[in-house]
């Protein structure tokens, strides 16, 4: 945990931030299992009441490839369990977490050593919510019923030809 000072002007506030942070959520009321993940880095500013996480990725194809990449490596469930377990840690207990605002950006790499800060959309991280809700129920019957063998899909009877 490091301290930075942010200059608002007159005065200097306070930032939490936080490199490689360990962070776990027990979720066993809602699905058998829980979610824990490594941070590469978290700034939390409590002036501003906002949350910022930056996931570093390196890649091997170009920046303009990354968008898919996000989709393909499914980095956008990263996203989303990193965006639910710093919300649950850290804003879901305060009496003003309405008013707490959390901000993802990936950090990218590229092959060519070339570096670009892409923010995520308010929009995307609600979409991106959605489907990990979608993935948590999945993975919670396969984890219940201990059937791996088939994609939920087939499992549940859903797939019509």
């Amino acid at each position: 945990k490091a301290w930075s000072l942010l200059n608002t002007g007159a005065q200097f506030e306070l930032q939490e931030v936080y490199n490689e942070m360990f962070i776990s959520r027990d979720y066993r009321a809602q699905y058998p299992f829980g979610l824990k993940g490594i941070l590469d880095n978290i700034t939390i500013d409590h002036a501003n009441k906002t949350i910022t996480i930056c996931d570093l990725k390196t890649s091997s194809k170009t920046l303009s490839e990354f968008p898919q990449t996000v989709e393909f490596y499914n980095y956008w469930l990263q996203a989303a369990i990193y965006t639910r377990i710093v919300f649950d840690e850290f804003i879901l207990s305060k009496p003003d977490g309405e008013k707490w605002k959390i901000n993802f950006h990936f950090v990218v790499v590229d092959k060519f050593n070339n570096c670009y800060v892409f923010d995520v959309q308010e929009e995307t991280l609600i979409s991106w919510q959605n489907r990990l809700t979608d993935v948590l129920k999945q993975a919670s019957y396969h984890y219940s019923n201990r059937s791996f063998n088939l994609p939920y899909e087939f499992l549940v009877g859903n797939v019509k030809l």
